[in-house]
């Protein structure tokens, strides 16, 4: 029993010595995630600050000559056409108008053996 109370207290010791070095480990992992946060962050501004340079129409012209583009000598506007309806009514009905069929006795949109609108 006397070396009891001096065993438990070496063991606290232990305990307290273990628990600080995973905390220091702690703290030192910790400091190297934040240089590395730090770092990513400079280079986003870096990249941000690069994109607004590039993206200034003065430079989107610096690099279209430096490709050989050149100011047309003209510009001439073109009118909007109307198209028109690309899709019939009775195509958008479902139907495929009324073609018939090799046979010629029955028309195309009518599936075969089915009545066409009657119950």
């Amino acid at each position: 029993m006397v070396f009891v109370a001096p065993a438990l207290v070496l063991a606290s010791l232990l305990a307290v010595v273990g628990a600080q070095a995973v905390l220091t480990e702690g703290q030192v992992r910790l400091t190297g995630l934040q240089a590395q946060e730090a770092a990513a962050q400079a280079k986003r501004f870096d990249l941000q600050l690069r994109v607004a340079q590039e993206e200034q129409p003065s430079a989107v012209v610096a690099a279209a000559r430096a490709q050989g583009m050149v100011v047309p000598s003209s510009v001439t506007d073109i009118s909007a056409v109307d198209p028109g309806p690309s899709i019939t009514s009775e195509q958008q009905a479902g139907g495929h108008g009324s073609r018939k069929s090799a046979k010629g006795d029955e028309p195309r949109n009518a599936p075969s053996g089915s009545t066409s609108g009657t119950p």
